[in-house]
C-alpha cells in the first residue's frame, strides 16, 4: 500500500490542471447521461432484462435488482451511451448500495459498461462483488482483462460496499489515458464529504477502452448459486468535464407513392442502429411529407413491426447514402405496427392538399439514443378518407 502522504502527492498530480503559473484551471460539467432514480423505468431511458426468478422492483428512490435463485441474471444500463470527445476528460457515475454478502458464485457488477449478444459485459470498467470480496474491473471485448481485489486497490482500500455510495470512474480517452476508479467519501461533522480516490490503471502496449462510449447501470448473475442478493441502484450520470460540440451527420430516407388506410395505423419507415454502431448516438430531426389528405402521424420506439406475408423484414441504407459513411439502416417494407407495444414519442397532425409539411423534432423528443435493439417508426393513419403520401422524409441526427 502507498503511504498517505505518497499518495496525496501522487493524486495532487493526476486530479489538479495547472496554468504555467502553477494557477489551479477548472472546467465547466457537460452532462450527457442524467437518470433520477425518483422515476419510474422507461424504455427510452433504461434497458431492463431479467432471468430465471430475478427481479427489478422500484422503492422509492432506489431500483432494486434481486437475485432469487441459481441460473439468475438482472440487469439495469442506461439507454443511452456515453459520448466522448478526445482532448477533455469523462466521468461516469452511479449510486449503488449492496449490503449482502455473496457465498455462492454470484457476482455483482456496476459502473460503465455495455453488453454483447448474451448479456455478457463485452467492454467496461467495474466496480463488484463476489465471494471473495468486493473487486474492481476491467473488460475488453468479452475478456475480464484486469480484477483487482480490495486489498491490491493501489490508492486506498476504504470501501464499504453495504453503505450508499457514489461510485465514479474517470477517463481521459485518445485510446490511451489514465483510468481513475473514484468514491464519494461522506462522513458527518467536519470532515464532510469529498471525493476519494481508491484505484489507477492504465493499459500498456493496447487502448486503454476498446470503446469509450458505453452504458451505465449495474448486473447480478449466477450459475448454481441459490442464495437471494439484493443490489439498490440509484441515480446514473455520464458527463464531459469540459465543453464540447459534437460532429453531427444529418441522416434522410425518402419513400413516395405511400398509401394510408383510415382504418389502422401503418408504419412509413423504421430506422435502427447497424450491429456494428451501437455506440454512435442517434436523435429524431424531423420529417417532412405530402399528403392528399389529413393524416394524424405518429413516432414509436420499440413497437412490433410485420409483413403480410410473414417474411422477414428488409433493412437497407438510407436512400443516397454511402453505407460506410453511416451508422444508420432502414426498413420501408413493413406492413402492420402493433400499436400495443413499444412507446409513442410525438403525435402530430399533417393536413391534405398543402404544400410540405416539415416537422422539427430534434428539441422536442427526450431521447437521445436508440438503446440496442430498439427501432424507431414513422407510422400514419388517415383521418377520414384514405390518404396517399406523394413523398416522405424522414431525418435523423448522428453524434459522432
Amino acid at each position: 500500500m502507498i503511504d498517505e502522504l505518497h499518495s496525496k502527492t501522487i493524486m495532487d498530480n493526476i486530479t489538479r490542471a495547472n496554468s504555467p503559473f502553477d494557477e489551479v484551471l477548472s472546467t465547466q460539467r457537460t452532462p450527457i447521461i442524467e437518470i433520477n432514480a425518483s422515476y419510474a423505468p422507461s424504455i427510452l431511458r433504461d434497458i431492463q432484462r431479467t432471468e430465471g426468478n430475478a427481479d427489478i422492483t422500484q422503492i422509492n428512490s432506489e431500483f432494486q435488482l434481486k437475485h432469487s435463485g441459481a441460473g439468475d441474471k438482472v440487469i439495469m444500463i442506461s439507454g443511452s451511451t456515453g459520448r466522448y470527445t478526445p482532448g477533455i476528460a469523462a466521468e461516469a457515475g452511479v449510486g449503488v448500495r449492496f449490503p449482502d454478502t455473496i457465498e455462492g458464485d454470484a457476482v455483482a457488477y456496476f459502473g460503465y459498461f455495455n453488453l454483447d449478444e448474451n448479456d455478457e459485459i463485452y467492454q467496461g470498467l467495474v466496480y463488484g462483488k463476489d465471494s471473495e470480496g468486493n473487486f474492481i474491473a476491467a473488460f475488453r471485448e468479452g475478456e475480464e482483462i484486469e480484477k483487482w481485489y480490495q486489498e491490491d486497490w493501489n490508492i486506498s482500500s476504504e470501501a464499504d460496499f453495504s453503505r450508499g455510495n457514489v461510485f465514479q470512474i474517470r477517463f481521459t480517452y485518445y485510446g490511451y489515458g489514465l483510468i481513475e476508479f473514484r468514491r464519494l467519501e461522506s462522513k458527518t461533522g467536519e470532515e464532510g464529504q469529498s471525493i476519494e480516490t481508491l484505484h489507477t490503471f492504465r493499459p500498456e502496449g493496447e487502448p486503454t477502452i476498446a470503446n469509450s462510449n458505453l452504458r451505465v447501470g449495474a448486473m447480478i448473475q449466477s450459475t448454481n448459486d441459490d442464495n437471494e442478493y439484493n443490489l439498490y441502484l440509484s441515480g446514473r450520470q455520464f458527463s464531459l468535464l469540459g465543453r464540447t460540440d459534437f460532429t453531427q451527420r444529418i441522416v434522410s430516407h425518402k419513400v413516395t407513392d405511400v398509401t394510408i388506410p383510415n382504418d389502422e395505423y401503418t408504419p412509413i419507415m423504421s430506422f435502427r442502429q447497424k450491429d456494428a454502431n451501437r455506440a454512435v448516438p442517434i436523435t429524431i430531426q424531423e420529417y417532412e411529407l405530402l399528403t392528399n389528405n389529413d393524416i394524424s402521424v405518429q413516432w414509436r420506439v420499440d413497437s412490433n413491426l410485420s409483413k403480410d406475408d410473414e417474411t422477414a423484414l428488409t433493412w437497407i441504407t438510407p436512400s443516397d447514402h454511402d453505407p460506410d459513411e453511416i451508422s444508420l439502416e432502414v426498413n420501408e417494407d413493413a406492413d402492420n405496427i402493433d400499436m400495443n407495444t413499444g412507446v409513442k414519442i410525438n403525435e402530430s397532425i399533417a393536413q391534405g392538399g398543402g404544400g410540405p409539411s416539415p416537422t422539427q423534432l430534434g428539441e422536442e423528443i427526450n431521447i437521445t439514443d436508440i438503446p440496442d435493439e430498439y427501432t424507431i417508426t414513422l407510422c400514419a393513419i388517415a383521418e377520414d378518407t384514405e390518404a396517399t403520401l406523394d413523398v416522405v422524409i424522414g431525418k435523423m441526427t448522428e453524434e459522432r
